[in-house]
């Protein structure tokens, strides 16, 4: 049963409670025309709470039978006569607290818990928790992908995502238009996503905002969709101070060292106080991230290889070339796409490497949303990389794929190299100054 309608049934307990108090007093007072009249609204009630009761846990539940006892209870004192008020009372309140117990004791909580991502590549920071709620027998765990926008250069909504058919197979998911939060209204909501519409790149449907999913749950938990260098001294404010962190009531960090980074940076920017200290912790948890989890579990001889990636790989070691979105903002553009052209030709039409160029799944729109001057020379290089099969193109939702059946990581410094290290593989950070033209 969900924990909701518990609360709301051992409510209705306590309604039948006082409903007996004024039975003691009608009887006391002799009115028995008010009296009868509670006796069957009694009934009643116990009954209504019976067929909740049968519609969650099956017919014929233990608790059920009790609630029975005590409408026979009440019939049986309310055809007798009886007149002794404080042994009617007392009677009844026994009857009921048989019931209560059985409640209490016999239905058991049931937590419904959705899953919320927004771009199926991003799924990895969510999964292993999805994994662990779906195997629990006292769990309803639903996964629900929610649509996005691309944002135009003045800030407007632009290009609609929706990409609920890209997750793996053994994810069923649920289309965010049939999953109703304000009738459901799940014990637990899960988000990746923490920007609202502070991002300047994308924002998810406004109504999936945390500060709106914050309404329809008792639980909001955010997880970080990337994961940093455990070396790194500091976290930008952006990251702690974004819309999920504030919202949340949970916030789940990939270890302890960054629940403290977290921490300080929330009570540096709120007030070191009492009372901010206890919400900062009951928020912050550095409980580790899914996205290691998923790197753990995904090994190479547990995909799919498809055939035209096996037709250009060979017998050949496999370069996982990993491209941030940050390389075609503002400036930068000008510095990578020299670069980029140099690894490519560096890398094509080699007998014992081949080149697996996966680029930040956001690098078009980021271009499109914030440098599109960067746009043409960038695709134009992208689109003579897949034409002439100068390596693998791979911009699918699965960047563990990747990780998994590649030998060493070349590329940008950005969160896939704190999952690659989890591989214990080579790694070598792309300085996109230094070419061998200069």
């Amino acid at each position: 049963m969900r924990r909701a309608v518990k609360q709301s049934l051992m409510e209705i307990f306590t309604t039948l409670y006082e409903a007996h108090n004024y039975i003691k007093n009608f009887i006391e007072k002799g009115k028995t025309d008010d009296l009868q009249s509670l006796f069957g609204d009694c009934q009643q009630t116990a009954i209504q709470l019976g067929t909740i009761i049968e519609e969650s846990e099956g017919e014929g539940f233990v608790t059920v039978s009790h609630l029975e006892s005590y409408c026979e209870a009440v019939y049986e004192i309310a055809t007798s006569g009886e007149n002794n008020a404080s042994k009617i009372k007392k009677t009844l309140d026994k009857k009921l607290m048989t019931a209560e117990s059985s409640a209490k004791t016999d239905i058991k909580v049931k937590l419904e818990i959705v899953f919320m991502p927004y771009k199926a590549s991003m799924w990895d920071s969510l999964e292993s928790v999805w994994k662990s709620a779906d195997k629990d027998p006292m769990c309803d765990a639903y996964v629900v992908p929610i649509p996005y926008y691309d944002k135009n250069p003045n800030g407007t909504l632009g290009k609609f995502h929706y990409e609920g058919k890209e997750y793996p197979s053994d994810v069923p998911v649920i289309h965010y238009e049939t999953y109703d939060l304000s009738k459901r209204r799940p014990d637990v909501i899960y988000i990746h996503n923490p920007y609202d519409e502070y991002n300047f790149v994308t924002s998810v449907d406004p109504r999936f905002y945390s500060k709106e999913l914050k309404k329809y749950t008792d639980c909001l938990v955010y997880i970080p969709y990337y994961v940093s260098d455990e070396n790194a001294t500091d976290v930008g404010k952006h990251y702690v101070l974004s819309a999920g962190v504030i919202n949340s009531d949970k916030t789940i960090v990939q270890s302890p060292k960054f629940e403290d980074i977290f921490k300080k940076t929330l009570l540096s920017q709120f007030g070191d106080t009492p009372e901010n200290r206890k919400i900062v912790n009951d928020k912050i948890h550095g409980l580790g991230s899914p996205k290691f989890d998923a790197v753990n579990t995904h090994k190479k001889e547990n995909y799919d290889i498809p055939s035209e990636w096996k037709e250009i790989i060979g017998d050949k070691k496999v370069i996982l070339y990993n491209t941030h979105l940050s390389v075609l903002m503002k400036e930068n553009y000008k510095r990578f796409i020299p670069k980029l052209k140099e690894v490519i030709e560096y890398f094509k039409n080699r007998d014992d490497v081949v080149l697996l160029w996966r680029p930040h799944p956001l690098t078009i729109s980021t271009a499109e949303s914030m440098n599109p001057e960067a746009l043409a020379p960038y695709m134009e290089i992208v689109n003579e990389f897949k034409d002439n099969k100068y390596g693998i193109y791979d911009d699918t939702s699965d960047m563990n794929r990747a990780v998994a059946i590649s030998d060493a990581y070349y590329g940008s410094g950005s969160s896939v190299v704190s999952i690659y290290k989890a591989t214990g593989k080579p790694i070598m950070i792309e300085n996109i100054d230094i070419r061998e033209d200069l």
